[in-house]
C-alpha cells in the first residue's frame, strides 16, 4: 500500500512540473544586449537592475532563479546574497545552491567566475529563523550576477514584484492541485496584463 502511495505522490509531482511555465531565461546564457547595458533606459539614476526574477512553486518544492546587471558602484551590494529561511523542518532549507558573474576583461572577453560551495555561509537570526549567505565573486560595474536555488517545501512563498532598484521581468508561477484554494491579495494601482485565479 505504501508502494502505491509512493507511486501516486511521484506521478502527480511530475504532472505540476510538466505544467509549469519555462524560465524566461537559461542558467549560463547571457546576451550580448545584457552584458553591454551601461545603464537602465527607463531609470537612469539605477545603480543596478534586476534582469529577471524568476520563481515557481510547486507540491514537490520551490527554485528560484534571479540575474541581475550591475550599472554602479553602489549596485555592488547585490553581489551579497542572503536567502531567509525557517529551519524547524529541513525541507525549508535552501538546496542546490549556485551563483556566478560574468564580467568583461582587459580583451573584452567575459570571464565566469563561479560560487563554491564553501563559500555559502548558514547564519542563525532568531530561534529557527537563518538565513544563508553569500557573496558572488569577482563582481565590477558591468558585471551580471546570477544565482539560484531550490526549496523542497511546496508552499507559496513571498514574492516582491517590485523592488528598490528596477526589475525588468518579475516571473512567479504556482502550480498545485485543484484542491487547494487560495486568497490572492492584490495591493497597489498597477494593473496587470495577465491574472489566473
Amino acid at each position: 500500500m505504501k508502494k502505491i502511495y509512493f507511486i501516486i505522490i511521484i506521478v502527480l509531482s511530475l504532472v505540476s512540473f510538466a505544467f509549469a511555465q519555462k524560465s524566461p531565461i537559461k542558467w549560463g546564457k547571457v546576451s550580448d544586449e545584457e552584458m553591454n547595458m551601461e545603464y537602465y533606459s527607463k531609470d537612469s539614476s539605477a545603480c543596478a537592475v534586476i534582469l529577471c526574477d524568476y520563481g515557481v512553486s510547486l507540491e514537490s518544492g520551490f527554485t528560484r532563479h534571479v540575474r541581475i546587471k550591475i550599472l554602479k558602484e553602489e549596485g555592488l551590494e547585490y553581489a551579497n546574497v542572503k536567502i531567509p529561511y525557517l529551519s524547524f523542518y529541513s525541507f525549508y532549507i535552501p538546496i542546490k545552491i549556485k551563483a556566478q558573474s560574468y564580467t568583461k576583461n582587459d580583451n573584452q572577453e567575459i570571464e565566469i567566475s563561479k560560487l563554491e560551495k564553501k563559500e555559502v555561509y548558514d547564519e542563525k537570526i532568531y530561534n529557527y529563523q537563518r538565513i544563508k549567505s553569500f557573496s558572488i565573486p569577482n563582481v565590477k560595474i558591468g558585471s551580471i550576477i546570477e544565482y539560484s536555488y531550490y526549496v523542497r517545501a511546496g508552499y507559496i512563498q513571498e514574492w516582491q514584484f517590485q523592488r528598490e532598484i528596477p526589475i525588468i521581468i518579475s516571473d512567479y508561477s504556482v502550480s498545485f492541485h485543484s484542491y487547494y484554494n487560495f486568497l490572492t491579495d492584490l495591493q497597489g494601482i498597477t494593473i496587470f496584463d495577465e491574472y489566473e485565479n
